[in-house]
């Protein structure tokens, strides 16, 4: 599955995952936890977010970006350390995690270069 990386600071990264859950352990550094972006993003699309479960208790930095989109401000936490996008979808008839369709991959993409012009 086509993920896009978002680190708490530097460029972001497109990753193709097998969809597993060591591989998204890894790349957020611990136990993850899917969250959904602010309604703005959620009523048009599926988009999820994933992130370190465990963030406040393991002091990671900042990741602006990923709190802007999660809604930073209405909710109690910020979102730390790195995060992975994916998409809400089906597998095998379950509902799941699947990879970034184009559209949404470049929107995330472009979105993030211009919080960070």
């Amino acid at each position: 599955m086509r993920v896009l990386v978002v680190p708490p600071s530097g460029p972001c990264e497109v990753k193709e995952l097998v969809n597993s859950l060591d591989e998204l352990q890894q790349l957020v550094g611990g136990g993850i936890e899917i969250v959904a972006p602010r309604s703005e993003f959620r009523d048009y699309r599926r988009i999820r977010m994933i992130v370190n479960e465990d963030f406040l208790a393991e002091d990671l930095p900042f990741n602006f970006f990923a709190s802007y989109v999660y809604g930073y401000g209405t909710h109690l936490n910020p979102i730390l350390g790195t995060v992975v996008f994916a998409y809400e979808g089906w597998v095998n008839g379950e509902p799941d995690l699947v990879g970034l369709p184009d559209e949404e991959l470049r929107f995330l993409q472009m979105l993030h270069s211009h919080c960070f012009m």
